[in-house]
């Protein structure tokens, strides 16, 4: 089958063929926050856990209400989390 005379390439439609996109740039950038975003999530449940200990020594927490203090921490970052979500789509 032969091609078509009514199709372009993307040389012929004025696209950039450098191997270079426009907003590469802005999508490492981006990248580059996700990323360190997810390190202070991770960081954030790690000092969370590393805590535990000294909460149950301190406070005389049962084992069994340990997991209401990381679920409750869970929540409370949750509901932040879309609180801030929500800011962001209308002042953003």
């Amino acid at each position: 089958m032969s091609a078509d005379s009514t199709t372009t390439t993307p040389a012929q439609a004025g696209t950039d063929t450098s191997g270079a996109s426009p907003g590469g740039r802005h999508l490492g950038l981006a990248l580059f926050v996700i990323a360190a975003a997810q390190l202070m999530v991770i960081l954030d449940a790690t000092i969370t856990n590393i805590a535990l200990p000294a909460i149950q020594t301190d406070l005389g927490v049962t084992d069994a209400n340990l997991a209401w203090i990381v679920n409750s921490y869970a929540l409370a970052f949750g509901g932040l989390m879309l609180l801030g979500g929500k800011a962001g789509d209308l002042f953003g």
